[in-house]
């Protein structure tokens, strides 16, 4: 469990495509995507998670 769970972690750098999207404030429609993409991926580490789990 415990090292899966430290690997999971590593992919958080994805997050850092959400990060950009602040620079494109002007735009609100990149901010919205963002958001659905962070939330696809908290679910996508919740499957993962969850199956780790079980």
């Amino acid at each position: 469990k415990v090292a899966n769970a430290n690997a999971k972690p590593k992919a958080v750098p994805v997050k850092g495509t959400v990060i950009e999207a602040p620079a494109k404030e002007s735009s609100p429609v990149p901010m919205d995507v963002s958001m659905k993409e962070e939330e696809e991926l908290c679910q996508a580490f919740s499957d993962a998670l969850n199956s780790v789990e079980n």
